[in-house]
């Protein structure tokens, strides 16, 4: 049993202590911030090993790559941010680990800045030189990219092409050609070596039968340029779009013939297609074009007959060998309704029938410029010659020559084609 008097003591003691937890109860709004701050008090320090919170975390968080070298100098104090403080802390542990930390004379850049690290605010300067070190090792690597407009050589008009460049034309294929690294077309060096200086004027540049690429075609810019003819013949040349674009554009723009043979190149397309229209719009030199068997479809045909139907300066035209019955014959027929510059027409081997043929014979009706039709191998049959001897009948004038041979004809249909003879005032034959 405890006296009076150490009864109150002992209670005494216990409103101390109360009070004393109260005291600190309200100096510590954040009842976890006060446990966390006598649980740090327990843990000793360790001031030989650099403390990061993310040293021990068994899965570290992955930090962007922007953000390892930047350290903010602010211009009051110059101290570094505890934000960027520990990033760089943690990097360089990593950097350690990878290879190895001790000092040496020559102490790299994760070392030396491990040592800066510890104290960070003792070492402002050499820490902001070593930060600029490791950028500057990044900023080594330099990226160039190839100039590849340096070989491009602006379009000269023919016009102010200068007597040495008319003079060395073939010096400037060939040049051309190793520019573009292809090998030059004998078949074009045989022609500009038989070629006059005084006239640069060749009848025909037959580049018939050479296999032409686009690289191949762009080096054709060397000769076109300054050489005049009359003809450019690309038949048979495997041409694709991108080399045909090409050439139309450099007859264009050169202007250096009148005629132009593009038969057999089923590889055109659309693209190629529209170039030669252009072509035939803008170029008002052109008078020949022979297109035979060159993949006229219903997505091509119509880019040709409108061109056409613009009156283009077009003489003869060559269609054979295109399939061009049905619906490519009913455009070709409202193309030239009104035009009123074509004077021959080549429709051979188009397995033309009957109906082909009544709307031939309409377009007869209304065209009187075309001097010459040639119709041969194709089916027209005797119904096909009735509908054209009753056309030539009603046109009376216009039509001069006329070639119908190889369509299943019999004398059935002679006698209407006679008729039409007898009232036709400028027809000369029928072959």
């Amino acid at each position: 049993m405890l006296s009076d008097e150490e009864e109150d003591e002992e209670v005494s003691s216990e409103e101390m202590v109360s009070s004393d937890h109260g005291e600190e109860e309200l100096n510590c709004p954040n009842q976890s911030e006060f446990k966390v701050h006598h649980r740090s008090r327990d843990v000793p320090q360790q001031s030989d090993e650099i403390q990061h919170p993310f040293n021990h975390h068994p899965n570290p968080p992955c930090l962007p790559n922007d953000l390892e070298c930047e350290a903010k100098h602010e211009d009051n104090g110059g101290s570094l941010e505890k934000r960027d403080l520990a990033r760089l802390q943690y990097q360089t542990n990593n950097d350690l680990k990878n290879g190895g930390g001790t000092m040496n004379h020559d102490p790299s850049p994760s070392t030396a800045l491990a040592a800066c690290l510890k104290k960070p605010e003792n070492h402002p300067d050499k820490l902001k030189s070593i930060l600029i070190k490791r950028r500057g090792n990044k900023s080594n690597k330099n990226v160039s990219f190839r100039n590849i407009l340096a070989d491009f050589v602006e379009p000269v008009p023919v016009n102010h092409v200068n007597d040495e460049e008319c003079a060395n034309v073939l010096d400037s294929y060939k040049e051309l050609c190793e520019k573009l690294r292809v090998r030059p077309c004998q078949k074009l060096v045989d022609q500009l070596e038989g070629l006059q200086d005084s006239t640069l004027k060749l009848d025909t540049i037959d580049l018939k039968g050479t296999r032409l690429d686009p690289s191949h075609c762009e080096a054709l810019e060397a000769v076109l340029r300054v050489l005049r003819a009359q003809t450019l013949n690309i038949e048979q040349t495997q041409l694709d779009d991108d080399g045909a674009i090409s050439v139309f554009e450099m007859i264009e723009y050169y202007e250096p013939i009148t005629r132009l043979i593009v038969a057999n190149n089923v590889r055109l397309g659309v693209r190629a297609w529209l170039a030669l229209a252009r072509l035939l719009k803008r170029f008002h030199r052109l008078e020949y074009l022979d297109v035979r068997r060159t993949s006229l479809d219903e997505s091509t045909m119509p880019l040709l007959c409108r061109v056409l139907k613009l009156n283009c300066t077009l003489r003869v035209l060559h269609l054979e060998d295109n399939h061009l019955s049905g619906i490519l014959t009913r455009n070709l027929v409202w193309g030239l309704r009104t035009n009123t510059l074509l004077q021959d027409l080549y429709l051979g081997h188009n397995k033309l029938t009957p109906e082909d043929a009544k709307l031939l014979g309409s377009l007869l009706v209304t065209n009187r410029t075309i001097r010459l039709l040639d119709l041969r191998n194709n089916r027209l049959q005797d119904t096909g010659i009735l509908f054209l001897s009753s056309a030539l009948e009603e046109q009376h004038a216009g039509l001069q020559l006329i070639t119908v041979w190889c369509n299943q004809i019999t004398a059935n249909s002679m006698s209407a084609l006679a008729r039409a003879l007898a009232f036709h005032t400028t027809l000369e034959g029928v072959n």
